[in-house]
């Protein structure tokens, strides 16, 4: 039985690889910044049944990863996508393979977040569903000041489908 710092990470990719998730996701976070991370960990808790969890919780799952997100991560993130298109006169042909490497440990940057996201989650106190995983991002997105828009429910809709097909 693996750890939950390993669940919660083969959920995730297993989650991000749907048609369509990576780039619902990538859209939240590009224009709403939102937490990519943290929205894998609130389908991942609500799909499995890691129930109640409270907004006590979800600052205190905010707060754990934040540090790292932004000093880490995005830093990562930044220079992956900002020598997308080649740097200068530096030939893609040799920034490619410095690139993919950051993009690796842009990766592993994203994985020690889900570890320690993982270690705060409530256990398992019962069978998961989409009702679960919706009440988890609308909180989320209400913390983050979100506005209850169509397109903000759709994309709740969207992941708490995907998220009862992965449970």
């Amino acid at each position: 039985m693996p750890d939950a710092g390993e669940a919660f990470w083969q959920f995730s990719l297993k989650f991000y690889d749907r048609p369509g998730i990576s780039d619902l996701l990538i859209g939240l976070q590009d224009e709403q910044s939102v937490d990519v991370n943290l929205v894998l960990f609130l389908c991942w808790c609500g799909a499995t049944g890691r129930m109640p969890f409270d907004e006590g919780q979800l600052s205190a799952a905010q707060d754990s990863i934040a540090v790292w997100q932004t000093d880490v991560t995005a830093p990562l993130r930044q220079i992956r996508r900002q020598i997308k298109g080649g740097v200068a006169n530096v030939a893609l042909e040799a920034s490619d393979p410095f690139r993919e490497e950051i993009k690796r440990l842009e990766l592993a940057s994203e994985r020690i977040a889900q570890s320690v996201l993982a270690e705060i989650a409530p256990p398992v106190r019962g069978a998961g569903s989409a009702a679960d995983v919706v009440t988890l991002l609308q909180m989320y997105f209400a913390a983050l000041n979100l506005p209850d828009s169509p397109l903000v429910r759709a994309a709740v809709e969207r992941l708490a489908g995907a998220c009862s097909l992965e449970a």
